[in-house]
């Protein structure tokens, strides 16, 4: 059977934002290790009510359980929840590994103030 040819069929089921001045971090630990444990997100790369892309430091894993927030500057908000790590890739970008990673949000999306 060959390959299908084409556009990729977009497989998202719910809408992704691409916000700007927004920050990440994402932790293996519980949410109050955040500003004392190892931020795996260099970047965010867009968010949406099922889950996010990441720019990343390294190269994860896949399964491994996350905690993340999305500090979102111009809203003077905050979002968090528990994620699940479903896929990670590596690429190219003008000559420099960029790795990446898809959360799943596994818990409630806690919709806050800055925490500090």
């Amino acid at each position: 059977m060959a390959a299908p040819t084409g556009p990729r069929q977009e497989r998202r089921k719910k809408l992704r934002l691409l916000p700007k001045n927004a920050r990440v971090f994402c932790v293996t630990g519980e949410f109050e290790e955040l500003y004392t444990t190892v931020n795996f997100a260099r970047r965010l790369i867009n968010v949406g009510l099922g889950g996010a892309c990441v720019e990343t430091t390294g190269r994860l894993r896949t399964d491994v359980k996350m905690c993340v927030e999305v500090r979102f500057d111009d809203l003077n908000g905050t979002l968090r929840s528990g994620a699940r790590i479903l896929w990670v890739e590596t690429v190219s970008e003008e000559g420099v590994e960029v790795h990446k990673a898809g959360l799943r949000f596994t818990g409630t999306l806690d919709a806050t103030q800055p925490v500090r």
